[in-house]
């Protein structure tokens, strides 16, 4: 099964080895390694060189040609190296981009690389909608149709298992029943604004998983 973190900063902590943050595409990856370790970008490779590293320009051309190389064509020597692979908004804002990232996913496992975890953001500007909703709950509206509605056409597009829909759906109506005590108290504290942009991500892991487990 794959692991659900909405939260980068929990994945990275790890004892005994270090992440460095690389670009995949529009993702992110944090790659497990040893300090003496040279770095490997998974695509559209960035040169990374640690502070104890004397590698002269030309070494260091080199190494990013070689990365370069195994980004594109895959190598052949699989090391099962570990990352944590995190996608934004923007990466997983409607089907397609999520089609995108999650065979994205998969050629970087087939490359010999190992996600530890697969971090996303919620879907395009849910969270935006998140924080309008909250504000509208303030005045004495509570109106999530929009996101309801993106959700469940990503659902639909990829006929996702009905428990995961019946999860995906609970959590907004949850949003929404958060919202209507807002609306009934009027107000929104540091505590609960957390809690209700949480509900992006916690509905946006469970369609990218469920999609991966497909």
């Amino acid at each position: 099964m794959w692991t659900l973190l909405a939260v980068l900063a929990a994945c990275l902590m790890h004892t005994g080895s270090a992440f460095v943050p690389q670009h995949v595409g529009s993702a992110f990856v944090a790659q497990q390694h040893a300090p003496s370790s040279r770095v490997v970008s998974l695509a559209r490779p960035c040169l990374y060189m640690s502070k104890n590293e004397s590698n002269t320009a030309h070494e260091a051309i080199s190494d990013y040609r070689k990365s370069m190389s195994i980004s594109r064509t895959g190598d052949s020597r699989r090391s099962d190296t570990d990352v944590v692979m995190k996608f934004g908004g923007s990466s997983l804002a409607n089907s397609e981009r999520i089609m995108h990232v999650t065979e994205l996913i998969k050629g970087q496992m087939e490359a010999g690389y190992r996600p530890r975890a697969v971090v996303c953001s919620a879907m395009g500007k849910t969270t935006n909608s998140l924080l309008s909703a909250g504000d509208c709950a303030l005045e004495g509206k509570v109106n999530i149709d929009a996101i309801r509605t993106l959700h469940s056409a990503t659902m639909k597009h990829f006929d996702i298992p009905a428990h995961t829909v019946e999860e995906v759906t609970a959590l907004l109506d949850e949003c929404e029943d958060m919202l209507n005590g807002v609306r009934l108290i009027q107000e929104l504290s540091p505590k609960s604004l957390d809690q209700l942009v949480s509900y992006g991500e916690r509905c946006c892991v469970r369609i990218v998983a469920a999609r991966l487990n497909q």
